[in-house]
């Protein structure tokens, strides 16, 4: 009988959860221009959290001054690359007629090798007249010099909007990273003795996994940017660095996010250096190698099987996070769910919507004395 309350006092429980959720997203789409300088803030103290932490353990600097140094190394970073991507992306527009010119020139020279069997079905089953070229139908069907254009100007906008909040993005990380030092006494401070251990056990996991996971993330992100970046220099491809940025932004999606990148890439080598096949072979090989080196064998060795995330739990986190925040909801989904996942894991009762938000199901699962801490083993974040 008491099982059977308890099953149903669950179900009420996860349908409540999920209204939250529902209603949770609709103040975040609402007061987007709020949450956003918010949202982005956390992350970023999650990021600047770890080498603030060395600076002052290690060096003996004070907090504050740790936290002051980190920001100034990476805004001086940050602005030196966004006036260099946003001088890059104005450049593509001037010379988008010349890049259009060039793909009908590549089109129209693969369309005149595909027509010389004249029998072929696939232009039947594509839906391709005759008397028109490939050009014209890629042209037609894709408009890819719109599409282009189109995410030249919204991600510029993006980055001068982000430009213009980022003034309140660096005031929040600021005080948060003074607090997260205190974190856990605070917390000691104001929860009884008798939970006070499995509370605190939960807030360390909890931020020193989202921690870990941002990180990682960042920095794995960063060596693809560079990587791409150093490729196309070496074949002397156009605005190298835009294809590092780009390979750099879209590897926060995991899965999907460097393929695209990657597809983008080759397809602007092929409009470059066709009729030459080593530059565009080369290219996209050495791209490729790397996402899955990266993708399929670094990451995930050192992010470990419980970050993981179900492909199919990618895309609607993607779908979801887009509707709501735009382009950037596409790029901070990801983390976003990842980290839900994980304060999920870290309480109790809701471990079910973590073991499904997850890529395979856990091994094993650990004891309650397993996860409960000693009390020896209290430290500081």
């Amino acid at each position: 009988m008491n099982g059977g309350k308890t099953d149903w006092a669950k179900l009420i429980f996860f349908l409540i959860f999920f209204i939250c959720i529902v209603i949770g997203g609709a103040l975040m789409r609402s007061m987007e221009e709020v949450m956003k300088p918010v949202v982005l803030s956390v992350f970023m103290s999650f990021i600047f959290f770890a080498p603030v932490k060395a600076l002052n353990r290690k060096f003996k600097i004070p907090w504050s001054l740790g936290i002051t140094i980190v920001f100034v190394v990476f805004f001086a970073f940050f602005f030196g690359l966004g006036n260099i991507i946003v001088a890059s992306f104005k450049s593509i527009l001037d010379k988008a007629p010349e890049y259009e010119e060039r793909f009908q020139s590549v089109s129209l020279s693969l369309s005149t090798l595909f027509m010389q069997n004249q029998d072929s079905k696939v232009f039947e089953l594509l839906g391709i007249e005759r008397q028109q070229t490939l050009a014209q139908y890629l042209l037609h069907s894709f408009d890819i010099m719109k599409m282009l254009k189109s995410f030249a100007v919204e991600f510029t906008g993006t980055l001068l909007n982000f430009s213009k909040t980022l003034f309140f993005v660096v005031l929040f990380s600021f005080f948060l990273l003074t607090e997260m030092q205190y974190t856990l006494k605070k917390t000691s401070k104001v929860i009884s003795r008798k939970h006070r251990f499995r509370i605190l056990k939960i807030i360390r996991k909890t931020t020193t996994d989202v921690t870990q996971y941002i990180s990682i993330k960042f920095v794995m992100s960063l060596i693809s940017g560079a990587y791409v970046t150093l490729v196309c220099a070496i074949f002397k491809m156009d605005f190298a660095i835009i294809w590092g940025f780009l390979s750099f932004i879209l590897n926060f999606i995991p899965k999907f996010g460097s393929l695209i990148a990657w597809a983008i890439t080759t397809i602007f080598s092929v409009v470059l250096f066709y009729p030459s096949p080593l530059p565009i072979i080369f290219t996209s090989a050495l791209i490729i190698v790397e996402n899955i080196v990266i993708g399929n064998l670094i990451e995930p060795k050192i992010e470990g099987k419980n970050l993981d995330l179900s492909p199919f739990v990618i895309l609607v986190s993607l779908s979801i996070w887009g509707w709501i925040w735009g382009f950037m909801g596409l790029l901070l989904a990801v983390p976003l769910t990842v980290s839900m996942k994980i304060i999920c894991e870290n309480i109790s009762f809701l471990k079910p919507i973590a073991i499904f938000l997850g890529g395979m199901a856990p091994d094993h699962e650990k004891t309650e004395e397993e996860e409960l801490p000693s009390e020896t083993s209290h430290q500081e974040i």
